[in-house]
């Protein structure tokens, strides 16, 4: 899971699920970090999880980037 939204603000932070531990675990980042949004779609391929776009709505900006998170490292 990326980004969302809180009862705060927009969030840039990355959670896998664990089914059977049955948790959650932030994944830790490196390199350049995507901008906190909403919205964003995402896609598994080639043991990465790619992401693209999103919003901020209260500021107004809609992003048209791509990023990724390679899981091998």
């Amino acid at each position: 899971m990326f980004g969302g939204t809180d009862d705060d603000d927009r969030k840039n932070d990355l959670f896998v699920y664990d089914i059977y531990m049955n948790k959650w675990q932030l994944l830790p980042n490196k390199g350049k970090v995507p901008l906190p949004r909403s919205g964003a779609k995402g896609v598994s391929y080639d043991n990465k999880l790619y992401f693209f776009g999103g919003y901020q709505k209260k500021s107004g900006n809609f992003y048209k980037d791509l990023f990724y998170y390679d899981l091998a490292k």
